[in-house]
C-alpha cells in the first residue's frame, strides 16, 4: 500500500493519476485503514510539484476524522503551510478541504482563520487573489453558515 500511495502522491497530473488519487481519497474518507499512512501524506507536503503537495494535503484532511493519536495537533502548523504555496491554484484547491478539518475540530477554527487572514496574496495575480478571497468566504459560509 505504501508504494501505491507514494506512486499517487508523486505522479504527474494526468487523468489516470487523478483517477487513482480519487480512489485513494475515497478510501481515506471511508475507512480508518488509511490513517496509518499519515507519515506519507505529511512527507508529500514537501513534494516537487504543486499537484503532489495538494494531493498530500487533501489526503490529510480526509483522514482527520481517524486521528485518534492526535497527530494533527503536532503537525498542524506544517500542514497549513500549503496555504502559502507558490502556486495559487494549489491554495485554491486546498482551501475547500479545510471544511473537513473545521467541521470535525471547531476548536481549531481560530488558528485556521488566523492563518487565512495572514496569507500574503499579493504574490499571486490579482485575478487569483480575488478567487482565493472568495474561496475563503465560501469556506466560512460552509462552516459557520455566514461569512465575515
Amino acid at each position: 500500500m505504501e508504494e501505491e500511495i507514494n506512486a499517487v502522491l508523486t505522479a504527474k497530473d494526468t487523468k489516470e493519476s487523478l483517477q487513482r488519487f480519487r480512489q485513494l481519497e475515497a478510501r481515506c474518507e471511508n475507512s480508518n485503514e488509511m490513517y496509518q499512512y499519515w507519515h506519507l501524506y505529511l512527507a508529500g507536503l514537501k513534494g516537487k510539484t504543486s499537484c503532489n503537495r495538494a494531493r498530500s494535503f487533501k489526503l490529510l484532511m480526509k483522514t482527520v476524522k481517524w486521528d485518534q493519536q492526535q497527530q494533527l495537533d503536532q503537525h498542524l502548523t506544517t500542514i497549513l503551510t500549503i496555504l502559502e504555496d507558490e502556486k495559487s491554484i494549489t491554495v485554491r484547491q486546498c482551501i475547500p478541504y479545510l471544511k473537513e478539518l473545521l467541521t470535525l475540530r471547531p476548536d481549531l477554527e481560530p488558528l485556521v482563520l488566523d492563518k487565512l487572514v495572514q496569507l500574503k496574496l499579493d504574490k499571486y495575480k490579482e485575478s487569483m487573489q480575488c478567487l482565493i478571497k472568495r474561496d475563503i468566504q465560501n469556506l466560512l459560509k460552509a462552516v459557520r453558515g455566514y461569512s465575515v
